[in-house]
This record gives C-alpha cells, structure tokens and sequence, in this order.
C-alpha cells in the first residue's frame, strides 16, 4: 500500500442568490493506493465571507474500485472496464458565538451550504482529475 498527503488552501468566489461571497477551502487529505482500489480520506474547513459569514467543518472519504461480479460477469467481452465510486461526505457548521437574523434567515444555510460544497466538489474533482493525468502520462510511451 502507498499513501500521498497533500495540503491545499484555495479562495474562490461563490454566487448566492443576490449577493456574492469568498470562499476559503483549507483541505487536508491522504490517499491510500491499494492493489484494486484508491482510498481518499480529506478534512476540510470552508470559511464563507460577505453579506453571510460562515465557517463549516467537512470531513469524507472516497473510495474507487474495479467492479467485480456480479458486475463484471454482465459485461461484454469487449466492452470498457468498469469502476465503481463511493463516496462520504460529513458537513457540519461551527458556531461561532451568535448569528445575526440575516445570518439565519430562510434559505440563507442552505444556499451557503451548497454553494461551498458544489465549489468545493468540483476542487476535489479538478484535483483528482489532474493526478490521474499526470499518472496516466508517465505510463505513456
């Protein structure tokens, strides 16, 4: 089994309805490469600052592996390989004393709570993206 840790900070803007705000990922996650399967496990703090200023807490593992039966009895011969992705995702906010009524007003956590977790998706993606890549061209002949 091999194991890489990456740390990563990244600031972004996110669009809520009517207004915008920064966000601010902290990420820290571990990768463990197993014969049949890649395991990533991260833990994330998301600061949201502008007109709503909030700060959560993400912790989550993902897993890729082969399919296997019964899966890979169903395929034809020659068709693609198939993987099969999981993933856990953990998102609590962290108090921070009081919260103004805006703060709390319908709608307003969850709106932050989307936006900063569907930015925050798409970084993981672009991440891993960007690691198979480079993976796959230092295979290439």
């Amino acid at each position: 089994m091999r194991n890489d840790g990456n740390v990563r900070k990244i600031v972004d803007t996110i669009r809520l309805p009517h207004s915008e705000a920064t966000l601010i990922v902290r990420t820290s996650l571990k990768r463990y490469k197993e014969e049949h399967r890649i395991v990533v496990v991260w833990d994330a703090v998301l600061e949201v600052t502008g007109p709503t200023s909030m700060r959560f807490r993400e912790r989550g593992w993902k897993v890729k592996r082969r399919a296997f039966a019964p899966f890979a009895a169903e395929q034809p011969a020659h068709s693609e390989p198939i993987s099969i992705e999981q993933t856990c995702v953990r998102i609590t906010p962290e108090l921070r004393g009081a919260y103004s009524e805006q703060d709390l007003a319908s709608g307003t956590l969850a709106n932050v709570l989307i936006a900063s977790y569907h930015e925050h998706t798409k970084l993981m993606h672009r991440i891993n993206s960007n690691r198979l890549v480079t993976q796959f061209e230092k295979c290439t002949i």
